[in-house]
């Protein structure tokens, strides 16, 4: 890939690959040659880390349109914002135990909101660059084959890869956006992350791995109860590997209590090899680890009968014939009009009862998998673009 540092890694890789075909377009020129003359062939190039970072589970299991959302209503407020309200009821008790007859239970009615954030992506180019790059094939070199074996024009795969930035920044701000955080590719949103925030979330900080489910344990023995509810546990994937490392078999011959290990299939795509009181343990790359200062990580107790994301377009690959192509803006200093395509979605992570999920924290990671074994390869674990680079680490 032409201009590519060994740093690389955190810049955001879909546009670097666009960035790759534009300079491609051209005939290889003066430092894009080998010494006999010969174009430099990127047709068999291969992604620097491959495709670790695509789907995230915790987000695919909680997905629902808007018009199918059935925990919530959606509504303008009186300050003109749209949100989402959930209500949750319960009965409390004013007999006193005075007098003959009992008293009947009192039903009270409790209220939350979430605002809903829109997303957009805005895609633009000189109208000039629109007709050369609809009109102009790859070359045998060039460094996506894989859109020339799809016999697409530039314009056709410089639209794609829009398309698919759109949808995984839109994955990725879904898991962990908050409402007010901007930065680091994220924007301002209610999501998961803010969802397991919320003040009836109980956390639950322990030290101890096994001592922090345990804890756990004993609030999930009260409300996984029934068939209303669907539990999973989400974690990184390096907090899977320090849970994988205590739950070894004791003196006894048996696993520590409430834990299975075995091949349980899959949770949408992911591998399931554990499991805590039945409930699956899944992998997820936008569950908050700290390998920089703590060396801890989090988990993700969620109930997914009550706890869901809604979006307008539950399909993160929105439709194409909502995308709004061609909006066209005033000509630039060469007298080319520029053309912008927009992408759109909008949503919110909420829960109809907040009560039912868990949040542990400061639970140490594994011990033979601290931060510096991960160097070159960190890129792999934040899971800011779907395609990372290695990191080189300078002399």
């Amino acid at each position: 890939m032409s201009n590519v540092t060994n740093d690389i890694y955190t810049e955001e890789v879909v546009g670097e690959l666009a960035t790759a075909i534009q300079k491609n377009m051209e005939n290889a020129g003066e430092g894009h040659k080998l010494p006999f003359g010969i174009a430099k062939d990127y047709s068999k190039a291969l992604p620097s880390l491959g495709d670790f970072n695509i789907t995230s589970p915790m987000v695919a299991s909680m997905l629902e349109s808007i018009a199918e959302s059935s925990i919530a209503t959606f509504v303008k407020n009186n300050k003109g914002k749209w949100v989402t309200e959930t209500y949750t009821w319960g009965t409390t008790d004013p007999d006193d135990g005075q007098g003959c007859c009992f008293t009947p239970f009192e039903i009270q009615a409790c209220a939350d909101s979430a605002k809903i954030f829109s997303l957009c992506l805005k895609d633009c180019e000189t109208t000039l660059d629109k007709m050369m790059n609809s009109a102009l094939k790859y070359k045998s070199n060039d460094l996506l084959n894989y859109f020339q074996r799809a016999g697409m024009t530039y314009e056709a795969s410089l639209q794609y890869i829009a398309w698919f930035s759109f949808a995984f920044r839109t994955q990725r701000v879904i898991a962990q956006g908050l409402v007010n955080y901007q930065g680091k590719g994220l924007r301002p949103f209610h999501g998961i992350a803010e969802v397991m925030s919320h003040p009836a979330v109980t956390p639950i900080q322990s030290g101890d791995i096994l001592g922090a489910f345990a804890q756990a344990g004993c609030i999930l023995d009260v409300l996984n109860q029934g068939t209303s509810t669907n539990y999973a546990i989400f974690v990184h994937p390096v907090g899977h590997t320090a849970i994988s490392d205590v739950v070894v078999e004791g003196k006894n011959g048996k696993l520590p209590a409430g834990w299975e290990r075995g091949n349980f299939g899959s949770f949408h795509g992911t591998p399931v090899t554990l499991k805590y009181k039945g409930i699956p343990i899944v992998k997820d790359i936008y569950v908050p680890k700290d390998l920089e200062v703590n060396n801890t990580f989090e988990a993700y107790i969620i109930d997914l009968s009550v706890t869901k994301v809604s979006m307008v377009y539950k399909d993160l690959l929105i439709p194409a014939d909502k995308i709004r192509q061609g909006t066209t803006l005033e000509p630039d200093s060469d007298c080319n009009f520029v053309a912008c395509d927009i992408y759109e979605n909008a949503g919110v992570a909420h829960s109809a009862n907040y009560a039912r999920n868990i949040l542990l924290t400061g639970m140490p990671l594994s011990a033979n998998c601290s931060a510096g074994v991960y160097t070159r390869i960190m890129g792999a674990l934040d899971g800011e673009v779907p395609f990372p680079m290695v990191h080189i680490p300078k002399a």
